[in-house]
């Protein structure tokens, strides 16, 4: 089933939602990761200023996180 403009945004809000706490100055990353959420995120919010077909869109890799970082 071919994804809609609302399916790819509906998505975008949860994962921007879920990862919020990247940007928090108490949340334990290292200012490169921080940074590194940032530019993602924004990339998620320029979703609707740079997508056409959202049918087959594949969002962009989240960053790595460290595998000694508990989340």
């Amino acid at each position: 089933m071919a994804r809609t403009k609302e399916d790819v945004l509906a998505e975008r809000a949860e994962v921007l939602r879920n990862t919020d706490w990247t940007q928090l100055p108490d949340s334990q990353l290292s200012e490169s990761k921080v940074n590194e959420y940032k530019v993602w995120r924004q990339q998620l919010r320029d979703i609707p200023a740079n997508v056409s077909d959202y049918s087959n869109y594949v969002f962009p890799d989240e960053p790595e996180l460290n595998a000694s970082y508990d989340a």
